[in-house]
């Protein structure tokens, strides 16, 4: 194990295992970073320290063979001295050309397999396609007849005709509803329904996907997470909440049984999702007057970001580097949200010019720290991602969101404050600039 400390803050390293390659990731390094503060409130004291651990994102994939596809298992066991050799079949044409010459055509799955899938990473979708769909024809029975269908999937979203790629995974998930490259296929189809978003569409798979039985716990994990981003993007926020928490459970309960998952990027998702439906909450609720009405805005306000503090808290404790850097952004952005908020609400009517005036510039000071804070936060993002060289799209939006932060903090601190019109446009700024992650996207 390797250690180093930055700033007084402890970190190791220590090399992961690989994982699943399908719509998961490959594990290159795991960092972990502890002492992290993560939240501080204007009017209400919390902090957390918590430890962030870095892997790699999951990264789509054509399906290959598995060795049970490329090798089958003999029923009996051999005699001893006797190699037993499975063969893929053969198609065999003879062609004449315009001579009368004849020439024999010896064509076999893998052969069609393989060109196929080199057509589809090169782009080129519509020959893949017709390679696949010529495998499958001539090779119904074959091996490779599983994942080409689902690789033939893969060319039709490459050609956009989302429709027809659902309907080979759903096809596939079907005739093959336990198999590797069946729960793989209805998973994809889920994803790629939600990418659209046809939140109905992917509710319906996945709930057909919980309900198949002997499905293993992690694609029960998956399959729980996913459908509670699902029901969250679809608004319908108490039951996401019931849904990811129950994801939560369901992985401390078989986890408590002894089962080991693989990897834990979707325990990672349902707390991060956990942690976003307060952030949504809080969000939506307007700082309003009169001042009582003010007061009470501030409070539940507040208490949602302690709520989102305390889960998002939990992810980056998970220790997972996409989950937990996307954890930091957020919380981080919620400090700078409460700022711009605080500095943008109505100055109370019976103020006179020279108090509004005041009474605005008070504000600003007051809340200066939120700001500080969210700096601070999202520069810790910036330092894990860069020790470690796993940068995510929130470690990237970090980055950012730290070179405008450290502009505005200059400003108020020299008590030049951002006008309102200037604080409407730097967040209009900021969320052209970190974009908007939509994790219904497929290479989930």
């Amino acid at each position: 194990m390797q250690r180093a400390t930055i700033n007084n803050v402890n970190i190791s390293a220590t090399e992961s295992l690989p994982e699943r390659s399908l719509l998961l990731r490959s594990c290159k390094r795991v960092a972990v970073l502890s002492g992290l503060p993560l939240s501080v409130l204007l009017f209400v004291a919390c902090a957390h320290s918590r430890p962030i651990v870095a892997s790699a994102s999951p990264v789509p994939t054509p399906h290959a063979a598995s060795e049970e596809q490329e090798t089958a298992e003999p029923s009996e066991v051999p005699v001893a001295d006797t190699q037993v050799i499975e063969v893929e079949p053969l198609r065999i044409q003879v062609v004449r050309d315009e001579s009368g010459k004849e020439t024999v055509i010896a064509t076999d799955a893998r052969a069609l397999f393989d060109e196929a899938n080199d057509a589809l990473a090169e782009g080129e979708f519509a020959r893949a396609l017709a390679l696949y769909d010529e495998l499958l024809t001539d090779f119904s029975d074959s091996r490779l007849a599983p994942p080409a269908s689902y690789n033939a999937g893969l060319a039709l979203e490459g050609l956009e005709r989302v429709d027809d790629a659902v309907q080979r995974y759903l096809e596939l998930a079907k005739r093959d509803p336990l198999g590797r490259d069946g729960i793989d296929a209805r998973v994809r189809a889920a994803a790629l329904y939600a990418e659209y978003q046809r939140w109905n569409d992917s509710l319906a798979v996945l709930d057909s996907m919980l309900a198949l039985n002997k499905l293993s716990a992690s694609d029960e994990l998956e399959g729980r997470a996913r459908r509670g981003y699902v029901l969250l993007e679809a608004k319908d926020y108490g039951a996401a909440e019931a849904a990811l928490t129950e994801a939560v459970a369901f992985h401390k309960r078989k986890s408590a049984a002894g089962v080991v998952f693989e990897g834990d990027y979707y325990l990672g998702m349902a707390m991060f999702y956990l942690g976003d439906i307060a952030r949504r909450q809080f969000d939506a609720i307007p700082i309003r007057l009169p001042e009582s009405q003010m007061q009470r805005d501030v409070e539940a306000k507040a208490g949602l970001v302690i709520l989102a503090s305390d889960r998002f808290g939990d992810t980056v404790e998970l220790g997972n580097v996409y989950w937990a850097t996307a954890a930091g952004f957020r919380l981080a952005d919620m400090q700078s949200s409460f700022w711009r908020e605080l500095v943008s609400a109505p100055v109370p009517p019976h103020l006179s010019k020279e108090a509004a005036s005041l009474y605005v510039q008070e504000v600003h000071r007051s809340a200066l720290s939120l700001l500080e804070k969210s700096l601070d936060i999202h520069g810790k993002n910036v330092q894990l991602a860069t020790l470690y060289k796993a940068e995510t799209d929130w470690s990237q939006a970090s980055a950012q969101e730290s070179v405008r932060l450290t502009e505005v903090i200059g400003r108020e601190r020299a008590g030049s404050f951002l006008s309102a019109e200037e604080v409407s446009e730097s967040a209009y700024r900021r969320q052209d600039e970190a974009g908007e992650y939509m994790p219904a996207r497929i290479e989930l």
